[in-house]
């Protein structure tokens, strides 16, 4: 089994809940006795998914369709409630209390300004959503955080 770790960890994410541990720890022996000692080392640190993300996972594996049925409709109902919000917005029923809403931009506008801001979020997709994994030592990874955390933009 001791084949690519993405498409062992794809795997080890696809089984049933109670086999991941053992089937992770197995993983992570074979991989350190065959010479791949960080790989084994990294596959060692993943962690047992909650049940609600597990649960996810297997409806997004077996029922690939329905699973972008439901992200359509999540779709639907997200902009229905924004023309809700609109709409309260407009009529001002609800004064100081009601929704304020941003006006509508294209993504670029917003990737822009979470950049000129300092912000997190939104972030651009990436050209490869799944890259390819790669073992960084400890050290390494820790002398590559910044040493103070991101700027949050302040609420106006």
């Amino acid at each position: 089994m001791a084949d690519a770790p993405d498409d062992a960890i794809d795997r080890l994410y696809g089984l049933a809940l109670d086999e991941f541990i053992p089937a992770r720890d197995a993983l992570a022996k074979e991989l350190r006795d065959s010479g791949r000692r960080g790989e084994g080392a990294a596959i060692k640190k993943l962690a047992k998914p909650t049940v609600a993300a597990w649960a996810v996972n297997q409806a997004v594996r077996s029922q690939p369709r329905a699973a972008r049925d439901l992200w359509k409709a999540g779709d639907a109902l997200a902009a229905a409630q924004d023309s809700v919000m609109e709409r309260l917005e407009k009529s001002g029923v609800q004064g100081a209390c009601g929704p304020k809403l941003n006006k509508k931009e294209k993504p670029d506008y917003w990737y822009a300004k979470a950049e000129k801001d300092g912000t997190l979020a939104p972030q651009r997709k990436l050209a490869n959503e799944k890259p390819k994994g790669e073992t960084v030592d400890y050290d390494t990874l820790i002398k590559s955080w910044p040493a103070t955390p991101p700027k949050r933009a302040e609420a106006k």
